[in-house]
């Protein structure tokens, strides 16, 4: 998460920071995706919005 967040927004600049992944994250790498204003969409996420459910993060 630390490197995403070093490229994505001091490297690259990005409005918008979406960091997706099959396995999960760890509640430290969730805390700092917060504070840092990354979208992080984890396993149980991507399940659900396969599924149909309207997927919160993206809103």
């Amino acid at each position: 998460m630390q490197k995403f967040i070093g490229m994505a927004r001091v490297e690259y600049e990005a409005d918008v920071a979406l960091f997706v992944t099959t396995a999960t994250f760890s509640p430290t790498a969730m805390d700092l995706a917060a504070r840092h204003g990354i979208t992080a969409v984890h396993r149980r996420l991507l399940e659900s919005w396969s599924a149909g459910a309207k997927l919160h993060a993206l809103d």
